[in-house]
């Protein structure tokens, strides 16, 4: 009874910090009706932290020494950035140290949630919390007109792209258990077709094409499986989808992509503005190229010199606010994370991680959703759910 009962405490207290990291990195309630959250995400920080503090043994693992170091690396990156920065364009210190915290904890959380042996517990904690959030946002849209009110929508949990990949993120969770308890397939099409029709109301074409690289992951999963765990191919794909419409800008006039364009997605030829902007992107990224100029000040560098809110291309946008520093430590978690990984028990979190990198082609996915699918792709399975697994 009493180790019962200890096993039962133990995955209460996993669930606790679970919770609470998905309100660090993964959902945000627009301060528009929560103004307070980042106050409160700092109160997470301080218990996350408390939390590391006492599982420093996971931390030094020789297995798990290399990435924390890079992890740290990135997290100091990031400071050093910040810091610099806030003497030319002057920015709250507090935010942004906010946002090296999320990018960090979501990782070393993860991994030390890896090494307590109930990662099904964590990401079904993830899930139920972000089918709260999906259930509430969407009530909250439909009775308030949400995505009537600016520019792209002012929503529970942020604008359109918020909504959109929350319900992805939700659909994914999902299946990372659906292959363990052997539901059917009208629960997972159900989900699926919940993102879809999110994605339609709020507008959110990249949330579509999101969706669209998903089905197909699932579908040709038995090769899939083979391919995307190679981090060469992940690697491929970002080098495609971060130069393909700065260098080939002429692609998209050609017939069948046009066609997809105009007639499928309903959008312009210059996918909103975006090929306009794309003629004057490498003027900011030469501003500071080896640190960048901070997330704290990519808006108003972006708006500046190429006319858009961000410069709607992943890598660019991360170089800008992080600099050739930045990208090289986000490649080399990606190879770590993708090694770590398990890819018969994450196949779905894999799936998701290149389904953000080639939507990077045409917007802003690396940052910190790609960031917290990297945890995921490298701690979500355990050695004991191997023979479970239904699918």
């Amino acid at each position: 009874m009493r180790g019962i009962i200890k096993v039962k405490k133990q995955e209460l207290a996993t669930m606790a910090i679970a919770v609470l990291l998905f309100h660090l990195s993964i959902v945000k309630i627009n301060e528009a009706y929560f103004r307070n959250y980042p106050r409160m995400q700092l109160g997470i920080v301080i218990v996350l932290t408390a939390y590391l503090l006492l599982h420093l043994r996971c931390l030094f693992l020789k297995k798990n020494i290399l990435f924390n170091i890079v992890v740290l690396m990135f997290g100091m990156g990031m400071f050093i950035t910040i810091y610099r920065n806030m003497r030319v364009f002057p920015n709250s210190f507090r935010s942004g140290m906010l946002t090296i915290f999320q990018y960090m904890m979501v990782l070393l959380v993860m991994e030390c949630l890896h090494e307590s042996g109930n990662i099904v517990a964590v990401v079904k904690t993830f899930y139920y919390c972000a089918l709260f959030y999906c259930v509430l946002a969407d009530f909250h849209a439909v009775l308030t007109g949400a995505k009537y009110i600016g520019v792209i929508g002012t929503y529970l949990v942020g604008n359109k792209f918020s909504i959109a990949y929350l319900h992805i993120y939700t659909l994914c969770f999902f299946y990372f258990l659906w292959q363990r308890k052997g539901r059917s397939y009208l629960l997972l099409i159900a989900h699926y077709a919940v993102a879809v029709l999110i994605c339609i109301y709020s507008q959110c074409t990249t949330g579509l094409l999101g969706c669209a690289i998903l089905l197909i992951a699932h579908v040709v999963r038995p090769l899939g499986a083979k391919l995307i765990k190679k981090v060469p191919v992940a690697y491929g794909l970002l080098l495609l989808a971060t130069f393909v419409l700065l260098i080939f800008s002429e692609i998209v006039k050609w017939k069948p992509i046009r066609f997809v364009i105009e007639e499928v997605l309903n959008e312009d030829i210059t996918l909103t503005g975006r090929m306009g902007g794309f003629v004057n992107i490498h003027r900011p990224l030469l501003l500071d190229p080896i640190w960048g100029v901070s997330p704290l000040n990519n808006y108003i560098i972006s708006r500046r010199y190429v006319g858009m809110d961000d410069l709607q291309n992943g890598m660019a946008d991360m170089m800008l606010s992080y600099g050739l520093v930045g990208v090289s430590l986000l490649l080399i978690l990606i190879a770590l994370c993708m090694r770590k990984g398990n890819v018969k028990q994450g196949y779905g979190f894999y799936a998701m991680m290149y389904m953000f990198i080639a939507l990077a082609a045409v917007e802003v996915t690396l940052n910190l959703k790609f960031v917290v699918v990297l945890s995921l792709v490298a701690f979500a399975w355990d050695k004991k759910e191997e023979n479970r697994l239904i699918r």
